[in-house]
């Protein structure tokens, strides 16, 4: 996620039509399991990835889609609005 504006946003939320249920988590690294949280920031000009070894988006009982590399998002922040990205798809505990 890139912010190249000069304040900080903040990701409010997420949704995919493969899940009912997504989670934010913010983790330190790969030693820490991480925590749900209500929003990620993103600092002003910063580049923030989402990674199964840091911050991340975890879809809960996500419909079968085994078969597909990338899942639509929906991104909802508080500054910027809805955008809607394509991400790819990795199993649990996988880079």
């Amino acid at each position: 996620i890139w912010n190249p504006t000069g304040q900080p946003d903040e990701l409010l939320s997420v949704r995919s039509p493969v899940a009912r249920h997504i989670v934010l988590r913010r983790s330190s690294g790969p030693e820490d399991p991480g925590s749900p949280v209500a929003g990620l920031v993103i600092p002003a000009r910063t580049r923030v990835t989402l990674t199964p070894f840091g911050n991340d988006v975890i879809l809960i009982d996500p419909v079968r889609f085994e078969r597909n590399s990338t899942v639509p998002l929906t991104l909802t922040f508080r500054h910027a609005g809805q955008v809607t990205v394509t991400a790819d798809v990795t199993a649990p505990g996988t880079p």
